[in-house]
């Protein structure tokens, strides 16, 4: 009990690390009355609702009711034996402790796309509009890395490299993951730490250049920043502790970077709001005209052209 105590803890602290930061560049807007953020892009559309829905669904039905990934694949390829011989953290104490530093970037990563989508522009710049779609398009980015990382891992079940230490009775009895009834031994491809941090990392950097949550400039880029190391440590983290081969890792920040910036740019913010392109087209006319000088033998004068 007191180590899930400490646990929780330290993850409070994670989030609220990551978060402080924010609200306190957010704070400063809210205090001189700036205006409302408005969502000039495309909209959740209704489509969009029942497919995150179905994927999250599937994804978390395939992770803990599903079948046990078996042992398909094993060892390294390409730079991945290369890698971890050179990496590999041989210390059980200090492996432990890095896996759990991962594991807090990974949920703690999460927490913070919860704040700085549906509170700060909800409570900060007074636009649950536009808390709302953010909160949509985070849970969208998510379930598409949750579908594609389970349903990957149930049906390429890839050894992870730790299972090389399990012969060592040390070493097996502080890893659950070397029991042979363990859920966990045979998912090491992709990488779904990296990948979920990398993601929240993308929405992060995408969701700041397109509205001023902290007051624009050095706050919004720091938190891109920040959330970009992260998954940074993430993934290292991941391959020293021999929880993934190196290119599980790659693959991960792949789906990680199409989640997190191709897929919100993809679907919508590389879309105007078609209420705002409708509300243009149905306005006033719009007259364009010029003065044209009028030149012969028979007159001299000026004349008038355009768009009426």
């Amino acid at each position: 009990m007191p180590r899930t105590i400490h646990s929780a803890t330290t993850l409070l602290l994670l989030t609220a690390a990551l978060c402080c930061p924010a609200l306190a560049h957010a704070a400063t807007p809210s205090a001189s009355a700036g205006p409302p953020l408005e969502w000039k892009w495309q909209r959740f559309r209704a489509w969009e609702y029942p497919a995150s829905a179905a994927a999250l669904g599937l994804a978390f039905y395939l992770r803990f009711a599903g079948p046990t990934p078996s042992a398909d694949w094993k060892g390294g390829i390409l730079f991945d034996d290369w890698v971890s011989e050179r990496a590999s953290i041989q210390s059980t104490t200090q492996r432990r402790r890095v896996a759990k530093l991962t594991d807090l970037f990974f949920y703690g990563s999460m927490g913070y796309r919860f704040v700085d989508s549906a509170l700060v522009p909800s409570l900060v710049w007074r636009s649950p509009d536009v808390a709302f779609q953010m909160t949509m398009i985070d849970l969208e980015s998510f379930a598409f890395v949750s579908i594609t990382l389970w349903g990957t891992q149930a049906l390429f079940g890839r050894e992870r490299p730790l299972a090389d230490h399990c012969a060592d009775p040390a070493f097996s009895a502080s890893e659950h993951s070397c029991l042979p009834s363990s859920n966990e031994h045979n998912r090491s491809f992709y990488a779904g730490h990296p990948a979920v941090v990398l993601t929240a990392a993308g929405l992060t950097c995408t969701h700041h250049s397109h509205f001023p949550l902290y007051g624009g400039g050095a706050g919004d880029t720091l938190a891109c920043g920040m959330m970009i190391g992260a998954a940074a440590m993430t993934g290292v983290g991941r391959i020293v502790t021999d929880n993934h081969h190196a290119s599980d890792v790659v693959v991960g920040y792949g789906i990680g970077a199409f989640a997190g910036w191709a897929l919100p740019a993809i679907l919508h913010y590389r879309h105007r709001s078609p209420a705002l392109t409708q509300a243009r087209s149905s306005g006033p006319p719009v007259i364009q005209a010029t003065l044209i000088p009028m030149l012969d033998e028979h007159q001299l004068g000026l004349g008038l052209g355009g768009i009426f």
